[in-house]
């Protein structure tokens, strides 16, 4: 009896759990750790109206203290009685080594969806040095690596619900083996930009859906 117990912890301890983020219910497992958590606003309709979100982040725990990849996951706490118009969330323009695709939302109000995939990305230009998550790196004797890949999604839907994902990585992760569907990569590796629509696709049916589960694509790294 002690061994089958024992074997049914070891067996539940890997599967994944839900993890509530304001909306979005991310299912994770190990070998993701905690790292931080922390409260930001949302402006919508310049500034007309204002809502919290919760802000979780996790890292996988790599060798010399450098985490191979660093997560964090953003979801409005409560969606918006009637509609918003989504002027903020704007998605940057893509240029080299940094994809970018806005599903045309840039045009119009009525929702927002931005993929950014960074392959020249450095955490310490995009981060302030007092941002929560480098502070809580640094509290926890954490070295964030130097440069690596970067990639970002969002999706505010009409109800207002926002969710958005930003994962940070090494040059050691491999993407999705796939073609992407963009055609136009900016010198952006195709397994990386697969990645991000794999990932864009999951945010944008977390943020849509009455349940939120949020189920990120397979993450690997080489040898």
């Amino acid at each position: 009896m002690k061994t089958l117990l024992a074997l049914l912890i070891v067996l539940s301890s890997s599967f994944s759990r839900a993890d509530s983020i304001g909306h979005a219910e991310l299912q994770i497992a190990a070998p993701w750790v905690p790292l931080t958590s922390y409260v930001t606003h949302l402006s919508y309709d310049n500034g007309n109206l204002v809502i919290p979100m919760q802000n979780r982040v996790f890292y996988i725990p790599g060798a010399a203290g450098v985490p191979k990849a660093v997560l964090v996951v953003t979801g409005t706490e409560a969606r918006i009685p009637g509609s918003v118009r989504w002027i903020s969330e704007i998605c940057p323009d893509a240029r080299p080594k940094y994809f970018s695709e806005d599903y045309s939302s840039n045009k119009q109000t009525r929702v927002r969806q931005c993929l950014i995939v960074n392959s020249s990305f450095a955490p310490f230009l995009f981060y302030r040095a007092d941002s929560e998550v480098l502070q809580a790196a640094k509290e926890q004797g954490i070295n964030i690596f130097k440069s690596g890949y970067s990639f970002r999604s969002v999706y505010g839907s009409n109800g207002g619900a926002l969710v958005r994902v930003n994962l940070m990585t090494t040059k050691a992760f491999r993407g999705l083996q796939t073609l992407p569907d963009s055609e136009q990569l900016h010198e952006v590796a195709p397994e990386l930009v697969a990645w991000g629509e794999a990932l864009h696709s999951a945010v944008r049916k977390s943020a849509s859906s009455l349940t939120g589960e949020l189920v990120l694509p397979p993450i690997e790294f080489a040898n």
